[in-house]
């Protein structure tokens, strides 16, 4: 890496600096994009994600959502214009099933 050079998780945090950012200033569709930087951030550390953005595929292809901090509220997933976990985890077993 050069120096000066981001990582992928930096790049993904300024990400959802900027997008908190631009939430703030009226831009609503930038809450979610915020919120999936965030979890993104935290993929790339190799941490649990805070709200249920990211996903992950098993070698067959198989989907599944990549493991969530249980603290996160469903009422902290929705004000950052998420949906609540239990939906989220619905929404993939159905696609496990096509």
């Amino acid at each position: 890496q050069a120096a000066g050079e981001a990582t992928g998780a930096e790049s993904c945090l300024l990400g959802h600096y900027l997008a908190v950012q631009a939430a703030n200033k009226g831009h609503e569709k930038s809450r979610f994009l915020a919120a999936a930087a965030y979890d993104r951030y935290l993929v790339f550390s190799g941490r649990p994600q805070k709200y249920g953005t990211q996903y992950v595929a098993d070698s067959l292809g198989v989907m599944s959502v990549y493991p969530v901090d249980s603290t996160t509220s469903d009422s902290e997933r929705v004000a950052w214009d998420v949906r609540p976990l239990d939906q989220l985890l619905k929404d993939i077993d159905l696609r496990k099933g096509q």
